[in-house]
């Protein structure tokens, strides 16, 4: 990501408390530079979180556990 140049500063927040609290995200959609790296993280995250639950599922089946089966050792 480069940093622009200039140096430019930003207007004061006026407006309602929503117009505020949302000012830090419009700025950061404007730029196409962090939407992109907004995309490459969420699908490494996307992949990131189907290895994790698939790795739950492959270890239950490997074990030959039932599905409820939330135990790790047999219960009395």
């Amino acid at each position: 990501m480069v940093l622009p140049k200039s140096v430019t500063v930003p207007a004061p927040r006026t407006g309602s408390a929503s117009t505020k609290a949302t000012a830090g995200s419009r700025l950061f959609f404007d730029v196409p530079q962090p939407r992109a790296l907004l995309a490459l993280d969420v699908a490494g995250a996307t992949a990131s979180a189907m290895v994790i639950v698939n790795t739950v599922v492959h270890v239950r089946d490997l074990l030959g556990r039932p599905e409820g089966s939330a135990r790790s050792t047999p219960g009395p």
